[in-house]
C-alpha cells in the first residue's frame, strides 16, 4: 500500500476504527495522514506519519518514500 502509493484505499473513518483497535496499525496511520494532508493540517500528518515512519525497515524503499512526503508537508502549522 504505501509503495503503490495509493492514498485512497480506505476511509479516514476506517482508519480511525483501525487505529483504535490497535494504535500502531501502519495502513491507519498513513491513511488518517494522508487525510490531514488534504484537509491541510500539515502538523496531523506528520505526526501520523511519523509513527509509521518509525515502524518501517532503516534503508528501505517505504520509508525514503514516506520521509520525502514528511519533508514535503508545509512548516509552521
Amino acid at each position: 500500500m504505501i509503495a503503490a502509493g495509493n492514498p485512497t484505499a480506505p476511509q479516514a473513518p476506517e482508519a480511525v476504527a483501525a487505529l483504535e483497535l490497535d494504535e500502531a496499525n501502519p495502513d491507519a496511520l498513513f491513511h488518517l495522514g494522508e487525510a490531514a494532508r488534504r484537509k491541510g493540517d500539515a502538523t496531523s500528518a506528520g505526526l501520523y506519519w511519523q509513527r509509521l515512519l518509525d515502524q518501517l525497515p532503516p534503508g528501505s524503499d517505504e520509508r525514503a518514500w514516506l520521509q520525502k512526503r514528511i519533508d514535503g508537508l508545509p512548516k509552521g502549522e
